[in-house]
This record gives structure tokens, C-alpha cells and sequence, in this order.
């Protein structure tokens, strides 16, 4: 049985306040990925601790207090990068 992949492209074309809150968003999630990557390779170097999704998502309240422009994320994008992070640990190793 052969399957079927639909995909569907979009081509999105914002206006420059638009422009300006994705490329904002993009910044802040770019340093909350970076930030959580940083934590999970520096626990593991010092404590020999490999931390799970679990642990990130934990960890995210701590990260929005130091940083507090992460509120403006909806938290679900937030606990994706964490998803994102271990899938690609899980896949490497």
C-alpha cells in the first residue's frame, strides 16, 4: 500500500509591523532554544544528568522569570523548543 503525503505551501506576505512582531518572536525563541540547549549540555557535562522534555518544560518558569519578554510566547511554542531539543538528542544517540 503506497501512502499519500498531502503538503500545502504558503507564502505569507506582512506588513512591516507585522514583520517587526515575527521577527521579535523569532529572536525570543531563538534565545529560549539557546538557553535551554546551554542548559542541557552544561548539566550533563557537570553532573553526568541527561535532562528529559520534562525537565526543560520544568525549567521554563525559571527562564521567564530571568528573562521576562518570554511571557509574550504562548507556552506551548515555548514547550515545542523543548521537544524539538530532546528529539534531536534522542535521534543522535
Amino acid at each position: 500500500m503506497i501512502a499519500i503525503i498531502k503538503t500545502y505551501n504558503f507564502r505569507l506576505y506582512p506588513n512591516k509591523t507585522q514583520e517587526s512582531n515575527l521577527s521579535k518572536l523569532l529572536d525570543m525563541a531563538r534565545l529560549a532554544y539557546n538557553k535551554q540547549l546551554e542548559l542541557k549540555i552544561k548539566t550533563y557535562k557537570e553532573k553526568s544528568i541527561n535532562l528529559t522534555q520534562f525537565d526543560l518544560n520544568n525549567n521554563l518558569l525559571k527562564l521567564k522569570q530571568e528573562n521576562p519578554f518570554l511571557y509574550d510566547i504562548h507556552s506551548q511554542a515555548l514547550q515545542n523548543i523543548n521537544q524539538r531539543i530532546s528529539y534531536a538528542f534522542n535521534n543522535f544517540y
